[in-house]
């Protein structure tokens, strides 16, 4: 394996659980976006492509295998796969006993809890905490969410051993996989996310003479729950500019079967990226009308 990966670190298996208490101290810290390599002895580095609890596969002559390996590796990759996760209500929380004469504790566990959701169907998807304590602990923690279909909130229940000296104060990078690739997601701040998608547009447009604008990151509409009864078919059409990075601008609804398919279209279309509209070698800003169609239970751009 290249010299690129660099950091080895003990990889602290997940087991579904319940009920800790004590909200632990942990923070955010941000990385470069990842991948989770496994090795085995003197076997070379292998891609984790799947979680099964909380055990890694990987792929072995075409074939999806559990990997025996417990020396992991986080190694930095150019790029986010172009798939965005809603992440919602993550809660690490820190529990521990303490010893009758109050010097140690014993039984000390970390409970990740949170909830899922892909605007389109994920699959072999599982999330790895990157751990760092106050006293310079550091573990890798690997639990699988499966397969997410559109839409579908899945939550997490998830709980580890951990052990340091200083309870659960430290920090944290959450890392969400589908087949191996890591997905941008919720957690990651704003601006943050904003940056990434700036240099992966810029990096697809880098050479091209002449081109009209082309969806990027356009997450599903979500069909509106008041008609998740009827089934009804709708269109939305949204008029909107779209600039040089390829973010979306002034998203206007300018019609609409039922006044629901156009809240869902408007709340979509500003979490949109595009690749711009490219003259002569240059990006360029463009206003574009987009019809979004709405079937039984699922929407999608374009008719």
């Amino acid at each position: 394996m290249s010299a690129g990966i660099s950091l080895r670190r003990k990889l602290i298996a997940l087991a579904s659980c319940a009920g800790l208490a004590a909200v632990s101290g942990l923070s955010v810290r941000l990385t470069a976006q990842s991948a989770l390599y496994v090795k085995t002895g003197g076997d070379p580095w292998l891609l984790v492509r799947e979680a099964r609890g909380n055990e890694p596969f990987v792929m072995r002559e075409g074939k999806l295998e559990r990997s025996l390996g417990r020396e992991f590796v986080l190694k930095k990759v150019e790029e986010y796969y172009p798939v965005f996760v809603s992440v919602r209500d993550l809660r690490l929380n820190y529990s521990y006993t303490t010893a009758v004469n109050l010097a140690t504790r014993a039984n000390e566990a970390l409970e990740v809890r949170g909830e899922f959701e892909s605007s389109c169907r994920l699959e072999r998807v599982f999330v790895v905490l990157d751990l760092k304590s106050e006293d310079n602990d550091e573990g890798l923690f690997i639990q699988e969410i499966g397969t997410l279909e559109a839409h579908q909130p899945v939550p997490l229940i998830a709980r580890a051993p951990i052990m340091h000296r200083n309870g659960g104060a430290g920090r944290f990078k959450l890392h969400v996989f589908t087949d191996g690739r890591e997905v941008l997601h919720s957690q990651i701040p704003f601006e943050t996310r904003e940056r990434v998608l700036d240099r992966m547009v810029k990096r697809r447009i880098t050479g091209v003479e002449n081109a009209p604008p082309s969806p990027f990151l356009c997450p599903e509409p979500r069909y509106p729950a008041t008609l998740a009864r009827s089934h009804v078919d709708g269109k939305a059409t949204i008029r909107m500019r779209i600039g040089t990075n390829g973010s979306v601008g002034d998203p206007v609804l300018e019609s609409a079967s039922q006044p629901a398919f156009g809240e869902a279209a408007l709340a979509a279309v500003r979490t949109w990226r595009f690749l711009p509209k490219i003259e002569n070698h240059r990006p360029v800003e463009v206003q574009v009308e987009i019809p979004i169609t709405f079937a039984g239970s699922s929407a999608r751009p374009g008719g």
